[in-house]
């Protein structure tokens, strides 16, 4: 390859790379020497502004202006009812001995009523050598019920019948 054709590639490939085209450069002609001849176009005339169109920003204005109008009275807009927050709530609930009757455990803690508290499903999940716990599912709505009062009412309520109570999950639910 000559160093023209070299030339030429190089300039090819930096073209094709750039946003912007190089200007494409044109060998004047004769035609092209020739100055183009301007048609004249005749200039508008500018209307004079009359003195009534012009704006005095400090004079007087005949115009009564208009007095603002009072805002109505605001009216005490209604409290925004925010969502009731609730948990979904998984107790596990463990025997005093083998022995103790999971049936009645289940019917003594669903006995509790409060405001805000609905129960869900039971099962019974085996811990080891026998022994089961009943692991209960209740929803709360967070506001009403606390946590607190919950374990010390089922623990109530299954005073000869329940060793200990531990939250297995809470998870808030809208």
């Amino acid at each position: 390859m000559s160093v023209a054709e070299n030339t030429l590639h190089y300039y090819c490939c930096i073209r094709s790379t750039t946003p912007y085209p190089f200007i494409n450069y044109v060998a004047p002609t004769q035609s092209s020497q020739q100055p183009a001849k301007q048609e004249e176009k005749p200039a508008a005339k500018a209307e004079p502004k009359k003195e009534e169109d012009v704006d005095d920003l400090f004079a007087e204005s005949d115009e009564p202006e208009e007095a603002p109008k009072p805002k109505e009275e605001a009216k005490p807009k209604p409290p925004k009812q925010r969502a009731v927050e609730k948990s979904n709530v998984i107790l596990d609930c463990k025997p005093i001995e083998l022995e103790t009757d999971m049936a009645l455990m289940e019917k003594n803690i669903r006995a509790i009523v409060m405001d805000g508290l609905m129960w869900g499903p039971s099962k019974l999940v085996e811990v080891a050598y026998g022994i089961k716990k009943l692991q209960i599912t209740c929803v709360i709505e967070d506001e009403k019920v606390f946590m607190d009062d919950l374990e010390e009412k089922v623990q109530e309520a299954g005073q000869d019948l329940i060793q200990s109570i531990d939250v297995a999950s809470m998870v808030r639910a809208g």
